[in-house]
């Protein structure tokens, strides 16, 4: 009874020893696998949210080039360097050839645009341009500024410019935008989170 009772307890230690070295085993391969499972689940979810942020950026270009072309390609006879409504009217791109352009289409020294759309027989006028690094800008002679952008994004430059080569043919209005997303991606460069956007059009014949 007494061998019975030693091969017992032999087992039953034998066999609590080997489940004791198994736990430890799972335990460490866990320990040593956990990191590198995190590091994939973050990658992952960091490149998925660098594609979602792509996408905000192409939605918010796409958006602002329609802004233009629905409220200012079809509507635009002239372009003018100053206010329309404090002369001597300045006249751009009116012969050929000629070239005038506009870094963010607002004069900093005299804190208004410097470059307005004028629509036919100079009734209306409206101007687009960025102030303050953010927000792209659209005014019109009867309205205040409205923000085109939405708060997704920043605009963080804006140029612009007219060339008129030939006297038979229309001006084209050239302009090119860099959006960023508002939140930018923690480690990631912001290069990598920007676009540049460029497009342009002809004003009507005039």
């Amino acid at each position: 009874m007494i061998i019975n009772f030693k091969k017992q307890l032999t087992k039953i230690t034998g066999q609590r020893g080997y489940t004791i070295i198994e736990l430890i085993i799972t335990l460490i391969v866990l320990l040593l696998i956990f990191p590198i499972t995190s590091s994939i689940v973050i990658s992952v979810l960091r490149y998925q949210d660098r594609l979602n942020k792509i996408a905000i950026l192409r939605i918010e270009g796409q958006n602002i080039i329609n802004f233009v072309r629905s409220h200012i390609r079809e509507r635009t006879y002239w372009v003018y360097s100053n206010d329309p409504r404090s002369p001597p009217d300045t006249v751009e791109c009116a012969a050929s050839p000629s070239f005038y352009s506009s870094s963010n289409g607002y004069d900093i020294a005299t804190s208004k645009p410097d470059f307005y759309f004028v629509t036919e027989n100079e009734l209306n006028w409206f101007t687009i341009f960025l102030r303050d690094g953010r927000n792209l800008e659209f005014e019109t002679e009867i309205a205040n500024p409205i923000i085109v952008n939405s708060q997704r994004v920043a605009v963080t430059s804006f140029s612009i410019y007219c060339i008129r080569k030939k006297n038979f043919s229309s001006p084209v209005v050239s302009y090119d935008f860099t959006l960023q997303v508002a939140d930018l991606i923690p480690g990631v460069n912001p290069a990598k989170q920007t676009f540049i956007f460029h497009d342009k059009f002809k004003l009507q014949i005039n």
